[in-house]
């Protein structure tokens, strides 16, 4: 599909050309959560990358539940949360080719 196509094609560039930045810290904004983690758009560069749930709970130390109503991620001891909207600041862990996929670390979460 055509489509599917253009999207396999622009995240293999933006991993490509993430591929130096490897360990930087960016700005950005969460725009959906699946039960795989959370996916953010970059502000500069425009990308889009996933903070991973297995990640996440690794770096937390605890289990993260979903909450669909609320479109949040929250961390079942801390109350930590994660939700679409969320401005945060990451890091930029991994950028593959070859899976064409940005992961990234969650920073902080901005307060807005």
């Amino acid at each position: 599909e055509v489509a599917q196509a253009e999207r396999d094609a622009k995240a293999l560039l933006a991993a490509a050309f993430m591929r130096d930045r490897i360990g930087d810290r960016f700005e950005g904004t969460v725009t959906g959560l699946s039960n795989t983690g959370a996916f953010v758009q970059l502000d500069d560069p425009p990308v889009d990358g996933m903070i991973r749930r297995a990640g996440l709970e690794k770096e937390a130390r605890e289990s993260f539940v979903s909450d669909e109503l609320n479109a949040r991620m929250t961390g079942e001891r801390s109350g930590t949360s994660i939700g679409i909207g969320d401005r945060v600041i990451v890091e930029l862990i991994d950028a593959s080719i070859t899976r064409r996929q940005i992961e990234l670390a969650l920073i902080r979460r901005l307060v807005t």
